[in-house]
């Protein structure tokens, strides 16, 4: 899950939940936030809607605990546990994957 929180007053704006198993990471992207999570890539708006999902073929971990997520020129690039690399551009669509 993600959570929007009133930082005055804690107060609970939204939540959402972007993956079935854990949110690794949370980063702002193209006037929305992209979640790195263990088996989906996702993008939210500022309000909280989901926008796109993206799955691989299997978790998106390394088995080694090497880094396996990354933005860098608008595209976003992940490595699944088998090593297989996926680059999506802003709107969630696979640019290139190679397995």
């Amino acid at each position: 899950m993600v959570y929007c929180l009133n930082l005055t007053t804690l107060h609970l704006l939204w939540r959402t939940k972007v993956d079935e198993a854990t949110c690794f990471e949370i980063f702002p992207f193209d006037g929305g936030i992209i979640t790195h999570g263990e088996l989906e890539i996702a993008k939210l708006d500022f309000d909280g809607n989901k926008k796109w999902s993206f799955s691989g073929s299997d978790i998106f971990v390394s088995p080694d605990g090497a880094g396996v997520f990354r933005i860098a020129n608008h595209q976003i690039t992940v490595k699944d546990w088998e090593g297989f690399e996926y680059i999506l551009d802003a709107k969630g669509r696979l640019v290139h994957e190679n397995l």
